[in-house]
């Protein structure tokens, strides 16, 4: 008989036997993946380029907000009530880091800061365990922190793309690198299925890591 791995909150895959990519999920990585390179040959046919530097951004965001979701659902349950909570707090951070790049832009002379700050949230998140937020016994309290905890890096990441995407000169280039960047981010999140939720944080720093070493290829 085949042994069978235990779900738990950072592997909470009840339909599957142990770690393994379903065959289904391979097939739509495959399909993302052409329509990836078919894009990226058609932006090269007509003398562009897809941005690294956005690219990245755009695969590391998508696994933010996928881990911080599946966070929250174990925290709350899954309802549109709980997503919706999540997705707010989201919002509102990227507001907030828009706000602060207009305010403060003539100031940052570059992006290091930022990206330490983004790093330490993120491994911060990696080591606290989620449990913690059960201590707090209130219940908009407990929804309000957790979900400010859990999404903090967003807010230093959306402060590297507003500063970043406000110096690009071909914005439609920036932004289309970005959204083929989420296009692959969605794909890696089916690397839960092997990893576990809690290790798309380490995926999502090491592209954030790979955007700040291609940090010249902003389109400036």
């Amino acid at each position: 008989m085949d042994s069978v791995k235990l779900s738990s909150d950072d592997w909470p895959y009840l339909y599957l036997k142990g770690p393994f990519l379903p065959k289904l999920h391979l097939c739509i990585m495959l399909v993302i993946l052409i329509l990836f390179i078919a894009a990226d040959m058609t932006s090269l046919k007509v003398g562009k380029k897809t941005l690294p530097h956005f690219f990245f951004l755009g695969a590391a965001f998508l696994l933010l907000q996928f881990q911080n979701i599946s966070k929250a659902s174990l925290l709350f349950g899954s309802t549109w009530l709980v997503n919706s909570y999540t997705i707010s707090i989201i919002l509102f951070l990227i507001l907030c880091a828009n706000i602060y790049v207009a305010k403060i832009k003539s100031r940052m002379r570059n992006l290091r800061l930022y990206y330490i700050l983004l790093a330490a949230s993120i491994i911060i998140n990696y080591l606290l365990p989620l449990r913690l937020f059960n201590l707090l016994t209130i219940y908009w309290q407990k929804m309000l922190i957790s979900n400010l905890v859990l999404n903090l890096p967003v807010f230093f990441a959306g402060i590297i793309f507003a500063h970043s995407f406000s110096y690009a000169k071909k914005k439609n280039i920036a932004l289309g690198s970005n959204l083929l960047g989420a296009m692959i981010g969605g794909m890696l999140e089916s690397a839960s299925f092997i990893l576990g939720i809690k290790a798309l944080l380490l995926v999502a720093l090491g592209l954030y890591l790979l955007s700040y070493v291609f940090r010249g290829s902003r389109g400036t």
